[in-house]
């Protein structure tokens, strides 16, 4: 791993910009577990495949004594709106090492109180959200419009007082969607996208997310797994399906603690939920053709069978025709019946960026990327 750039020392404490993530990032973020006490906390396990396929990331990195203590990530991509394109940055991978961690406080304050580490790199990382195309890739000072986005669970007391304390805005919320079968049968009309099919679902899924902000096709068609549901030769629905695994620690009430202590040991049911390798599709990029909502549980399901699971979970706006179809046309099954939901915001930090126009991010629908969630 190659240190870039040493960006400020305090001390026995540094932060760098890392253009490579390296094994000691790798290693780091694999240890982390992700949620919030009294909430679902749990690991990836895919840490490693999604760090190569980032596109452009930058990580400033929180070390001390060649040791990592935190990190935050920044991926440079294009979203679109409609036919508007929007230069944007999305942050991955803030993460704080335990010792760090704070409780949240009986009152609310601020991060310079939460420890030297987290101010350092709260401090440091601050002009990077402001300015990250100058800063980290050289855009001419004074060109830059951008926009810094976050997935932020509303719980993180540390995310969101990190975004909070940088002047991001949160626009949007969104929740997830889980759909699981006991015993998944496999459809003749759900098969594999073909390359050379590969330009029609794409204007397909253009038009269907055209009022979604934050649309981008960066990790589309992703590994060759997208899946479309055919019929009389005609695609009228598909979905990216990337397999997955977590490592559930802990999820809330009576019937989290169940599900992660005792479900894992009873045949059958741990084939859907098995909290110490929760094996799930986790569905990018759906979409259908108008009047074939109803074809919606088996392309699930087909997915299901042809990636060998039994679960599969999505992502969608809370306000979108997306969630707002799948509860409504689709049987979500015993696990997407039974599991409480928690709504996560999307927070955005606009630069340069007029009161008029972030309207469009507060009234209109965000896509959320089942890849980015992941």
């Amino acid at each position: 791993m190659e240190t870039d750039n040493l960006v400020v020392k305090h001390h026995e404490l540094k932060v760098s910009v890392d253009k490579e993530p390296g094994g000691d990032l790798l290693a780091f973020l694999e240890g982390t577990v992700l949620g919030t006490p009294g909430g679902i906390r749990y690991k990836h396990t895919q840490t490693a495949e999604k760090l190569r396929n980032l596109g452009k990331p930058f990580f400033l990195i929180l070390r001390k004594s060649e040791k990592i203590l935190g990190s935050v990530g920044l991926c440079s991509r294009e979203t679109n709106y409609s036919d508007r394109k929007f230069t944007s940055w999305y942050v991955r991978y803030f993460a704080i090492k335990a010792p760090l961690k704070s409780l949240k406080p009986r009152k609310e304050k601020l991060f310079e109180n939460s420890g030297r580490g987290m101010s350092l790199l709260r401090k440091t990382a601050s002009p990077y959200l402001e300015r990250p195309g100058e800063l980290l890739t050289g855009l001419a000072e004074g060109t830059e419009k951008s926009l810094v986005y976050a997935y932020i669970e509303q719980a993180n007391f540390q995310s969101v007082q990190f975004a909070n304390q940088n002047g991001f805005e949160t626009v949007r919320n969104f929740t997830t969607f889980m759909f699981s079968r006991f015993l998944p049968k496999r459809n003749s009309h759900v098969v594999r996208l073909s390359k050379n099919e590969e330009e029609e679902v794409r204007k397909k899924l253009g038009h269907f997310y055209k009022d979604h902000t934050l649309y981008m096709e960066d990790n589309l068609f992703y590994r060759n797994d997208y899946l479309v549901y055919k019929t009389d030769g005609k695609i009228v629905a598909g979905l990216q399906a990337n397999p997955d695994m977590w490592i559930v620690k802990d999820m809330p009430g009576i019937s989290g603690k169940l599900l992660v202590n005792f479900l894992p040991f009873i045949p059958l049911f741990n084939r859907i939920f098995n909290a110490r390798k929760l094996k799930f599709i986790a569905a990018d990029y759906i979409f259908w053709e108008e009047g074939y909502e109803h074809i919606l549980n088996d392309l699930l399901e087909g997915a299901c069978k042809m990636n060998k699971t039994h679960l599969l979970i999505t992502w969608s706006d809370t306000g979108s025709k997306v969630l707002k179809t799948l509860d409504s046309a689709v049987d979500a099954g015993m696990i997407g019946r039974g599991i409480k939901r928690v709504e996560v915001d999307v927070k955005v930090k606009f630069n340069g960026w007029e009161q008029e126009e972030k309207e469009l991010f507060y009234k209109n629908p965000t896509f959320i990327s089942a890849f980015d969630a992941t």
